[in-house]
Order: C-alpha cells, then sequence, then structure tokens
C-alpha cells in the first residue's frame, strides 16, 4: 500500500512540473524593443528587477559580475539586432549567456 501511495505521489509532481512547463506568464509592465529606452528609468529598473528575479530562481548570482551597464549595453544590442524583439527576451538570453558562463567557469 505504501509503494502505491508512494508510486501516486510521484505521478501527480511528474504531472504537475509538465503542466508548470507548458504554462505561460505575463510579464507586466515589459517594454519592447522598439519602446526600449536605455535613458529611461523605469526601463533601466525594469531590466534590473526582471534579471534580480531570474537570478533568485535560479540561486545564481550570475549579476555579481556584471554591471548595470553592461546589461542596459547588451539590451542595446539585442534590440538593435532584433527590433521587433522583446525586452524580455533580451532578458532571458542575458541571464542564460552569463549563467552558462559563469557554470563553465566553476568547471
Amino acid at each position: 500500500m505504501k509503494k502505491i501511495v508512494l508510486t501516486l505521489i510521484a505521478i501527480a509532481m511528474l504531472a504537475s512540473i509538465t503542466m508548470n512547463a507548458n504554462a505561460s506568464v505575463t510579464v507586466k509592465d515589459a517594454p519592447s524593443c522598439a519602446e526600449w529606452n536605455p535613458n529611461k528609468a523605469t526601463h533601466r529598473i525594469w531590466i534590473e528587477a526582471f534579471l534580480s528575479g531570474i537570478a533568485i530562481e535560479r540561486n545564481d548570482d550570475f549579476l555579481d559580475k556584471n554591471s548595470l551597464m553592461k546589461i542596459i549595453q547588451w539590451v542595446n544590442n539585442y534590440c538593435k539586432a532584433n527590433p521587433k524583439g522583446e525586452v524580455t527576451v533580451a532578458g532571458v538570453q542575458f541571464s542564460l549567456e552569463f549563467t552558462t558562463l559563469h557554470q563553465s567557469a566553476l568547471h
């Protein structure tokens, strides 16, 4: 009986993970690349907060070695290359690039 209960719990957890993997998330007040203005304080604060949230969720302080100016320049370059893009995607790409560099430096 105990084995059946544990199996059912494992199946429920896997189903929950699968559902969350396909979940769509609304990101509030995210500027598009067309709207991105690095001189606008709300845009600078937004990207910094967005990346901080990713760092907390991953438990990876990839922002420690990246200044706000470096982040802004990275987003500027991304948006110039992708004028119809989204700043959220730029932020995720930034986090993936620097998390990967961070991980490879540890190995």
